[in-house]
């Protein structure tokens, strides 16, 4: 399984940049995990629908993102809870929130999230090369990632993207990445 992953990594794939509607791609996404969030009994509540912005990007390498992301918050949340998924247009950037209720990441493992083959998942249920593909996709995508996290309150992922101007990125993550 982790050579399969590996070959799909190191294949080199055309990216195909495009104007992207965040919103209707989070749409898509969250109805493609709704089976998974009503097996787990997560409650889903989106904070997105004024969200009316676009960014350039992959739509494939975008949908891979968030379900990560959502994918992850709900393997969290072990025994239920609510998963908030937020998006706001601010300062020529798109904020979209992921933030589940779960128990939260301790402080020595979240520093080591975006390291590839880096898993606390048992062994076969994870290669720890999920969020670390992520990480390197939002780069390339001139954005970054923050993560909050609190023992027992849960973690709080935020993706920044520079908007999209006719077709363009209008602005890149800042150089200290904040």
């Amino acid at each position: 399984m982790i050579l399969k992953e590996l070959m799909v990594l190191a294949k080199p794939t055309k990216i195909n940049y495009e104007e992207l509607d965040l919103r209707s791609r989070l749409d898509k996404v969250l109805t493609l995990m709704e089976s998974q969030t009503l097996l787990n009994n997560i409650e889903v509540i989106k904070n997105f629908h004024a969200l009316e912005v676009t960014i350039v990007g992959d739509e494939n390498q975008m949908k891979q993102v968030f379900i990560n992301y959502i994918k992850n918050a709900i393997e969290a949340m072990k025994d239920g809870g609510k998963l908030i998924v937020e998006g706001i247009h601010l300062n020529e950037r798109v904020h979209i929130r992921i933030i589940d209720h779960g128990s939260g990441i301790p402080p020595e493992i979240l520093k080591r999230i975006n390291e590839p083959f880096f898993t606390t998942k048992e062994v076969g249920k994870g290669t720890g090369l999920g969020l670390s593909t992520v990480y390197g996709i939002v780069k390339q995508h001139h954005g970054w990632i923050e993560v909050t996290s609190k023992k027992g309150r849960g973690t709080i992922f935020t993706i920044f993207f520079p908007v999209s101007s006719n077709g363009h990125v209008s602005g890149t993550a800042p150089q200290n990445g904040k």
